[in-house]
């Protein structure tokens, strides 16, 4: 398994600067490292811009992360032979192929490991039962109704105006109301047990954004932000995120 670092390159020439970046590959620990959390970052099934994406994650100083990719390492990454080898796992893929995997996912959540869901991932294996239920949501971008989940809609680009629904939450906490550009999805099937911590009052969005969700032994946390570039750099998203894999990781006090 690898963990990738991003190393940033400043240049200044002239009145421009230009950003360079290089990938460089290592194993991740397999033990705990002190002030520092394992994270597993799994990703395949819908483009990104990954360089934006991950550069959010290195300015994270107590985060070690992974990456691994289904069609690649993924399936074997997400064994529970594996699980020692990371604190959290991060799920940012839109895969519809279940298999041998998925059995895998639900055998690591129920022993503990917590799990966090962005954006698309949301939208993953829309005939996998359980992924409702471990997520606690699910979109159908099929085109047809699936257990009773109707045809998820999405609008590109927006201006969304985000509200923190729970302000005494340790991921929320001080933590001021927002815009931001990105996606938005309606029609996504959540359940009514979620805790909310994000709300939007956009036409083209559902009412929950974000919440909070026990499966089994884990704690999960999804944030339906997270679309691209403008979402990766916004302060108060990389927060949230970065509060989620404390939080959920037990690294962070609170409810």
């Amino acid at each position: 398994m690898w963990w990738t670092r991003i190393v940033k390159a400043h240049i200044l020439a002239g009145c421009l600067l230009l950003h360079a970046a290089v990938t460089a590959a290592a194993e991740l620990p397999g033990d705990p490292v002190p002030g520092r959390l394992r994270v597993l970052i799994v990703t395949g099934g819908h483009a990104f811009d990954e360089a934006a994406f991950f550069a959010m994650f290195d300015r994270m100083p107590d985060i070690l992360w992974g990456h691994v990719r289904y069609g690649g390492e993924a399936e074997n990454a997400l064994k529970p032979e594996a699980a020692a080898r990371y604190d959290a796992l991060l799920f940012y893929d839109m895969n519809q192929q279940p298999g041998p995997h998925t059995q895998s996912i639900e055998q690591v959540l129920a022993k503990g490991k917590p799990a966090i869901f962005l954006h698309h991932a949301v939208g993953s294996y829309p005939e996998w039962t359980e992924y409702s239920e471990i997520v606690g949501g699910h979109a159908n971008f099929g085109g047809r109704v699936i257990r009773g989940v109707p045809n998820t809609k999405f609008l590109h680009d927006v201006w969304m105006h985000v509200e923190i629904a729970d302000r005494s939450h340790p991921i929320t906490k001080g933590l001021r109301d927002f815009d931001i550009y990105d996606e938005a999805y309606k029609n996504v099937g959540i359940s009514p047990d979620v805790h909310a911590l994000l709300r939007t009052s956009h036409p083209a969005s559902d009412r929950s954004i974000g919440w909070t969700h026990r499966y089994k032994k884990s704690q999960v946390v999804y944030l339906q932000l997270g679309h691209g570039p403008q979402a990766f750099s916004h302060p108060i998203f990389e927060a949230l995120v970065h509060r989620s894999l404390l939080w959920s990781a037990g690294r962070m006090e609170g409810k």
